[in-house]
C-alpha cells in the first residue's frame, strides 16, 4: 500500500516543479520621491565647495558616511571652520537622516584635512554630502 501513495507524491512533486519554492525575502524599501537626488555615494571626484570667504578654499570627497574636505587657508590669519554632513540610512523598513559635524582652526598657509562623519547606527549608507562648511 506504500508504493501507491509514493507514485501519488512523486507525481505531485513532477507537476510542482520538483523544487521547493525559495522563502520570501523582503525587497529593499524604496526611497521617498526626491530623497536622495543630490546624496550619492561612491568613485566621485572631489567637489569645489564654498568656505563663505575667498582667501579659503576648499574641496570635498563623501563616501560611506563619512566627508572629507581638503582646505587651503591663503588668508592673512588663522580661520576655524565648521563642516556639517549628511548621510542617507537605509533600513529593512525605512530611510532616514543622520548628520556630523567637524570643526578645526587652521593657521595661515595650512594646507590639510577636515572630516565629519554621521552615523548611520547599523543601516545601510545610501549617500553623503556636505550641506554646510562656514569658515570665520
Amino acid at each position: 500500500m506504500k508504493q501507491p501513495s509514493t507514485f501519488a507524491l512523486l507525481v505531485f512533486l513532477a507537476a510542482c516543479g520538483g523544487a521547493p519554492a525559495a522563502p520570501d525575502t523582503p525587497s529593499e524599501p524604496a526611497l521617498p520621491d526626491g530623497a536622495g537626488d543630490d546624496v550619492v555615494d561612491g568613485d566621485a571626484a572631489p567637489e569645489a565647495v564654498d568656505t563663505g570667504i575667498d582667501c579659503a578654499k576648499a574641496e570635498a570627497t563623501c563616501e560611506g558616511g563619512v566627508c572629507t574636505v581638503m582646505m587651503n587657508n591663503t588668508c592673512e590669519a588663522p580661520i576655524t571652520c565648521e563642516l556639517h554632513i549628511l548621510a542617507l540610512c537605509q533600513g529593512e523598513t525605512e530611510v532616514g537622516e543622520a548628520r556630523g559635524v567637524g570643526r578645526d582652526t587652521f593657521p595661515v598657509g595650512y594646507e590639510g584635512k577636515l572630516q565629519a562623519g554621521a552615523d548611520c547606527e547599523g543601516r545601510a549608507v545610501v549617500g553623503t554630502q556636505v550641506d554646510t562648511l562656514a569658515c570665520k
